[in-house]
């Protein structure tokens, strides 16, 4: 995934991999990457984690990591998120959360989402999401 976003004279440039293993039917480990450059900051995200599924269609993501920035601050970053897929329908609800030790800000965004693709071309995609934090920030 890549992500370039401007407005009101910031910029967000993100790029994240992922790489998961097959390990069972059921459990899949998953690592993933992210870095992330702000005009304030280039800020690095390691999270380990895993996919588990509890039936076809119907399976959870857990992660959890640190992110460094070139000075050397650190934070934390995770979140849990159910799915239930079918054919056309992809339904979703997460709970990330967030720490920045330098700063003391906590964060937590809670989110739910529902894609319905119409045509193997077109789908339609709503996601509802509320972000808290106890400090006024731009991340």
């Amino acid at each position: 995934m890549s992500y370039v976003g401007y407005s009101n004279d910031n910029y967000v440039f993100e790029t994240e991999n992922t790489l998961l293993y097959y390990w069972s039917d059921t459990i899949i480990p998953l690592a993933k990457v992210r870095v992330t450059k702000t005009q304030y900051e280039l800020r690095t995200l390691v999270q380990p984690g895993l996919v588990w599924i509890f039936m076809p269609g119907v399976y959870a993501e857990m992660v959890y990591g640190l992110s460094t920035n070139e000075d050397g601050e650190l934070g934390q970053d995770g979140y849990i998120e159910l799915f239930h897929e079918t054919d056309t329908t992809i339904a979703s609800a997460r709970l990330r959360g967030g720490y920045y030790h330098e700063s003391e800000v906590v964060y937590f965004i809670p989110d739910v989402s529902l894609k319905k693709q119409f045509t193997p071309l077109y789908s339609l995609k709503a996601k509802y999401f509320f972000g808290y934090t106890d400090e006024p920030f731009y991340s």
